[in-house]
């Protein structure tokens, strides 16, 4: 129940029409117009004591509440986008990191072989072979993550429409 509504008074008859979520009292002087409410809309009404005289009124009856909507869920959206991206360009990465780190001392590095690069007396050819061979990994990661980018915002658009 909780259909509000308010009285027309039209040529002596009462017609309803829907007024949004206020609730109406009904006074002394308009006892038959409250009969012919509930009469005529069917409205759920209680009856209440007046404080001023030993007969009841009869009040409308409070609406149900409403229903609370919940947030849609962002954060979530937003870590796995995160961590597709991460996993995507994650060989990328490991190949720029080669290519400063190799430029930025002196070094040469190729796919072919291991070639000595000494940093502050340590050898770091080995890392860099590993790091720069890393990246023919992304012929399997940019396929994959541009497909699981996809189906995000595939997910994303119709859980947001829902």
């Amino acid at each position: 129940m909780g259909c509000v509504l308010e009285c027309v008074w039209i040529q002596e008859e009462t017609s309803c029409a829907l007024s949004g979520w206020r609730p109406i009292l009904a006074r002394k002087s308009s006892r038959r117009a409250a009969s012919a409410l509930i009469r005529v809309c069917r409205l759920c009404v209680a009856e209440i004591p007046d404080n001023n005289s030993s007969t009841s009124e009869p009040a409308a009856v409070n609406p149900p509440p409403l229903s609370v909507r919940r947030r849609f869920p962002w954060i979530l959206y937003w870590i796995v986008l995160v961590l597709i991206s991460l996993v995507t360009f994650a060989p990328v990465g490991s190949v720029v990191a080669c290519s400063v780190i190799a430029n930025a001392h002196g070094c040469r590095v190729d796919e072919g072989s291991v070639h000595p690069c000494v940093v502050n007396g340590k050898d770091y050819g080995p890392l860099l072979y590993q790091l720069g061979v890393m990246g023919w990994l992304m012929l399997v990661t940019l396929p994959a993550g541009a497909l699981a980018f996809a189906t995000w915002l595939v997910v994303l658009v119709l859980h947001r429409s829902a």
